[in-house]
């Protein structure tokens, strides 16, 4: 599944891990398409910009939670 990142999400600018697809969804970003290039299998600490393009791997039902992290952000601990 191809998810764009708008320039009004609260995940642009956290990181791949502290965005935390994974941990609530279950779901893998596999790779990041931007403008600049794309980086396949992104490493935790890569931070996430404003119209990238996560490419993510999942269960489908996954995927409208990943929908809801990028309109509302991971929840706060």
């Amino acid at each position: 599944e191809w998810i764009e990142l708008p320039r009004s999400s609260p995940l642009v600018g956290l990181t791949v891990a502290t965005c935390r697809i994974r941990s609530t969804t279950g779901a893998t970003i596999v790779a990041i398409l931007r403008e600049s290039g794309s980086l396949a299998t992104p490493h935790p600490d890569e931070v996430l910009r404003a119209e990238d393009t996560m490419v993510v791997i999942g269960r489908p039902e996954s995927f409208d939670e990943i929908r809801r992290l990028v309109v509302e952000g991971p929840d706060p601990d």
